[in-house]
């Protein structure tokens, strides 16, 4: 890849600011973007070149300003509105004064860190530019470069509304062009799980139904909604965190395992699971006292229990359990088996925060006495909070969507999901202090 261009629509929003500068950056730096590169951010905020940069560089302190100086060189703001023509004519026009002066077709990667809602009319305004093909007119439309673009979740606000926009997407795109983030699938962890349970056949033989009693999927905040009140209206805890997180979670634990660790396989092996599953009981939801949203009947906290319908998970309780406002920060996977004849449980954790780390608890000691351990294998992560989407950048400019979710994954996460908020109608919904246990929550019931 000799050239690169990178356009960032909603790039003054959280996530530019919190995650895909810092993993931009980290890119650039140890030369996994090349050179010539250029990246564009798109907001309605009315700031040039040099403010977006002062901003970028207020983000990158923790590095030494003689290796971010060059990188904000090559930043650039576009301002306009997604919704407005005129913000992609500028665009192409950029592009092709760009791809003229370096004599070369530059990959475009574009990246919407907006709201689901703008999603549409991007997709629409990015073809009808002619921005779905990668180069300037007088490249032609065949020179080796290639155009990705990169959807955050949660793709749509419902079962409907995420399939008509992948059949918008899947009609002005091709599919090797499409790859729909998320996040949590290339935290180290999640990676982890493969290779703990097809690299050791100990595990394998024991993941199924005959060994194991229940999972638990946990994931637990102690912020609030804050600022985001009005998005969290239009979507709750489950949409925001279950529909993709723990049902991407709950297929890597859960699938047949894959022929090849690679692409389409995996991501059909993903789908072919997601499509067993479904509502076993809502547990509990709730919202914290005092949430800032309008909207009283929305969820905060959620626990409920799903189950596979086929012969390895027969009979197995999947409990998914997340909340804001708790006690403490944490997200982890409790595989518990079954009881052996002393009455002892073994259980595997994989956990994702604070710590990256797979750990088993064991009985060690004699019969009676035995206590359980806990013994511990840290994974290498050095920024956990950067490292998936440094991941994710470098697999979608490498064409690899083994880490990115299929049309196939997204419509049996809505199939779920709406399942899920049926339930939810006729689920009374309790109001708990900030700072509870989850444990508490549960006996407000």
């Amino acid at each position: 890849m000799k050239s690169l261009s990178v356009v960032v629509f909603g790039a003054t929003g959280d996530l530019f600011k919190n995650k895909l500068a810092k993993a931009f950056f980290e890119l650039y730096r140890r030369g996994v973007i090349p050179e010539t590169f250029s990246l564009f951010g798109i907001s309605r905020k009315s700031i040039g070149d040099e403010e977006f940069r002062l901003q970028v560089k207020e983000m990158l302190t923790d590095y030494p300003e003689d290796e971010v100086l060059p990188f904000l060189s090559k930043l650039f703001f576009i301002t306009g509105d997604t919704n407005e023509p005129a913000v992609y004519e500028k665009i192409q026009s950029v592009f092709s004064e760009g791809d003229s002066i370096e004599n070369v077709c530059a990959h475009k990667l574009f990246y919407l860190a907006v709201t689901p809602d703008l999603y549409e009319n991007i997709f629409i305004n990015l073809s009808k530019a002619g921005l779905s093909v990668p180069c300037a007119s007088s490249f032609g439309k065949t020179h080796g470069a290639e155009t990705k673009i990169l959807v955050e979740k949660p793709f749509g606000k419902n079962k409907d509304h995420a399939k008509k926009l992948d059949l918008l997407l899947c009609k002005l795109f091709d599919e090797e062009q499409i790859f729909r983030i998320d996040h949590y699938l290339a935290k180290e962890t999640m990676q982890s799980i493969f290779s703990f349970r097809f690299q050791n056949a100990l595990f394998e033989q024991l993941w199924s139904s005959k060994y194991i009693e229940k999972v638990e999927i946990k994931a637990y905040e102690t912020n609030d909604v804050a600022k985001r009140a009005h998005f969290y209206d239009s979507v709750g805890a489950f949409r925001d965190f279950g529909q993709n997180h723990f049902l991407e979670i709950l297929s890597l634990l859960t699938l047949e395992e894959p022929k090849e660790y690679k692409g389409e396989v995996v991501r059909i092996a993903r789908a072919k699971v997601l499509s067993e599953v479904v509502l076993s009981e809502v547990l509990v939801r709730g919202q914290y006292e005092g949430y800032e949203g309008e909207d009283k009947n929305t969820e905060t906290y959620f626990k409920v229990a799903l189950k596979i319908k086929n012969e390895r998970w027969k009979g197995i309780r999947f409990i998914l359990e997340h909340g804001k406002a708790l006690n403490e920060n944490m997200t982890e996977v409790v595989v518990s088996f079954k009881n052996n004849e002393h009455g002892k449980e073994n259980k595997v954790i994989f956990r994702i925060q604070p710590h990256a780390e797979i750990c088993t608890s064991v009985f060690v000691g004699f019969e009676e006495q035995g206590v359980p351990k806990e013994m511990c294998f840290p994974l290498g992560v050095s920024n956990q909070a950067i490292y998936p989407y440094e991941k994710l950048l470098t697999d979608a400019l490498h064409g690899d969507q083994t880490l990115f979710v299929s049309s196939k994954e997204v419509s049996e996460e809505w199939r779920i999901t709406t399942e899920v908020l049926q339930a939810f109608s006729v689920v009374p919904l309790v109001v708990y202090k900030r700072g509870s246990f989850p444990g508490d929550i549960t006996n407000l019931i």
